[in-house]
């Protein structure tokens, strides 16, 4: 009895981890790459429940490449916006906003996305996300600048299947606990048929 408890409760923790497998596997990743003349901190904004970047900010030095990935676990249509975040240096910061419009569609049973890239101001298509900052040559502009600052805290719409692990960890530690309990009664059989 004891060993077709223990190969149902094991059989139970393979297929848990299977079925953990089958949906971590089922996920597409996006990259939006994005590039910043005279440095800056780009911030990537999520709308809509759309899933967070990682990062959902980078730091990049003058003409330096970087790229905010996405993953994806559902099909749907996300939408981001990508802007350069403030800071007091003495310069005149980018004011192009970039909009993302992804869509994330099953193809044979994967995820795969289409992503378009646009100017906010113009609609403009683009590859990737390129601001110009330029340096301040008036001192007055340098002042006004410093009195407009202004930080903007993303949306953080984390759409993680948190249910899911836990629901794993409560079966993994169902079987666990079911385990521990037939070793603890079988020792205390074979302790009291010792005696």
């Amino acid at each position: 009895m004891k060993k077709i408890i223990t190969f149902n409760l094991l059989f139970l923790l393979i297929i848990n981890c299977l079925v953990l497998y089958a949906f971590a596997d089922n996920s597409v990743q996006v990259k939006i790459p994005v590039e910043v003349k005279n440095g800056g901190t780009l911030v990537m904004q999520a709308h809509d429940n759309s899933p967070v970047p990682n990062p959902e900010s980078l730091e990049l030095i003058d003409g330096q490449t970087g790229e905010f990935v996405i993953d994806f676990l559902h099909t749907g249509d996300y939408s981001y916006s990508i802007y350069i975040q403030k800071d007091d240096r003495d310069i005149t910061f980018d004011s192009t906003i970039y909009n993302i419009k992804i869509s994330v569609f099953s193809d044979n049973g994967s995820l795969k996305a289409y992503t378009v890239i646009s100017n906010a101001q113009t609609n403009a298509k683009c590859s990737e996300a390129r601001f110009d900052n330029k340096e301040i040559k008036n001192p007055d502009i340098k002042e006004k600048q410093h009195q407009e600052k202004t930080l903007k805290k993303p949306y953080t719409g984390d759409d993680y299947r948190l249910a899911l692990y836990l629901l794993a960890a409560l079966i993994s530690a169902a079987g666990l606990f079911a385990l521990s309990i037939i070793y603890y009664r079988s020792a205390i059989k074979k302790e009291n048929s010792d005696n």
